[in-house]
């Protein structure tokens, strides 16, 4: 068939992303899907979303994407800032979007446990207890609530990303990766010595220590965005139909097999369960040891090519959903930190506590429809911006109070 005749829509070689303009589609389609992910991971019910996002009990969830696009796009925007307006305004820009992540933390974090211990959830039995000192504890970094402890660890490594930008424009890259893979290394054997900052409350997963190797080697790749991206079209394409991705794909079947069986083919070489046991040790959320940070490597990889070679058809499909998201991603996720109380409330009030704890469980289509609900809620709001007033009164308000002191 004549190549001018053929739809466009059958030729994969029309597929691929073509660049137009500063911003890449490309990542806020990827971190559009992790907001749409970690909204189905945390709303209640188990549905077949969960089939796409893992159910945040996966080898690999979307809070590891999340922050490795975040450490990407703050190599990308701040080195050009750092180009145009040198290092004061990196670390300006730096601190006052921790010094903002810090403020949404903290009130989302009160405004969630006080209206858990308001409408009796078992969440809220700590700020029911002493609101006085639950709140004292949130606001100086010593305790920290449900859906909001991934935004202090933004807010540190956003402290910390001004000095990587340093070293990188004085071609320390390699001290950058060597210090960000060391201390990750170090706290693998030592996870006690190093919760890093400090122990903080209620915050079983993200330890600055072991999640920082997301954020600084992307935080270096999006710096040398275009060097790496030379180095990646040097290397040999398989011959093989998809290329690479091929056998990311397989590896990630692999990765999936083991997920669904626990692992189960490793139960012969040792006692009843030893591979789901293996499975736990192995691709702990908490540590991100070697075997956890392989498999986001492998889906990273996979997800990016195909966001390249597949743009047409995945933008065409999802991007009307997905981008909006990516682009607000902050705004998209504490808007669904507010859904996802609303949800728990009303359901604990109208379906009973046990709903809640998962004693008596939505039965899959109940739970569709609430999920299909909820993320249609979260793209509304961050398509209009529900609640932008609120989230920049949210950031002002330490900054005047601080002010009239």
């Amino acid at each position: 068939m004549d190549r001018m005749n053929f739809p466009t829509a059958l030729r994969p070689r029309e597929w691929r992303y073509v660049p137009s303009g500063e911003r890449d589609l490309r990542i806020d389609l990827l971190r559009g899907f992790a907001v749409f992910a970690m909204a189905v991971d945390h709303i209640l019910g188990v549905s077949v979303l969960h089939g796409i996002t893992g159910g945040n009990r996966f080898l690999v969830s979307a809070a590891e994407a999340f922050v490795f696009i975040s450490g990407a796009t703050v190599g990308i925007v701040y080195s050009r800032r750092a180009a145009t307006e040198g290092m004061g305004a990196v670390v300006r820009r730096a601190f006052g979007r921790a010094w903002t992540l810090y403020a949404i933390a903290v009130w989302l974090g009160l405004a969630f446990a006080g209206a858990s211990a308001l409408f009796g959830l078992p969440k809220g039995a700590a700020f029911d207890a002493d609101p006085l000192r639950f709140a004292f504890e949130v606001a100086t970094l010593q305790r920290t609530f449900y859906l909001v402890d991934v935004m202090l660890l933004y807010a540190f490594l956003m402290l910390m990303a001004p000095a990587a930008i340093w070293a990188l424009r004085r071609g320390l890259w390699w001290l950058v990766l060597g210090c960000s893979v060391a201390l990750w290394g170090a706290y693998q054997p030592w996870p006690g010595p190093l919760t890093l900052p400090w122990a903080i409350t209620d915050n079983p997963v993200f330890n600055v220590a072991a999640w920082q190797v997301m954020f600084f080697p992307a935080l270096l790749i999006g710096y040398h965005r275009d060097r790496v991206g030379q180095a990646l079209r040097r290397v040999p394409r398989l011959p093989v139909p998809g290329g690479w991705a091929l056998p990311l794909a397989a590896v990630l079947g692999v990765l999936i097999w083991l997920h669904v069986t626990d692992a189960s083919a490793l139960d012969r070489f040792g006692h009843s369960g030893s591979g789901a046991a293996w499975l736990d040790s192995w691709f702990d959320k908490s540590a991100l040891p070697l075997p956890r940070l392989f498999a986001c490597a492998v889906v990273f990889g996979l997800a990016w090519l195909l966001a390249t070679n597949a743009w047409k058809p995945l933008s065409t499909a999802f991007g009307g959903f997905l981008l909006p998201l990516g682009q607000s991603a902050l705004y998209a996720y504490s808007a669904h930190v507010v859904i996802v109380c609303a949800v728990e409330v009303t359901a604990f009030h109208a379906l009973g506590p046990k709903v809640l704890s998962g004693e008596e469980p939505l039965s899959h289509s109940s739970a569709l429809l609430l999920h299909g609900g909820a993320l249609l809620a979260l793209w509304s709001a961050t398509r209009i911006q529900l609640f932008e007033s609120v989230v920049k009164w949210l950031g002002r308000v330490p900054v005047a109070l601080r002010r009239s002191q």
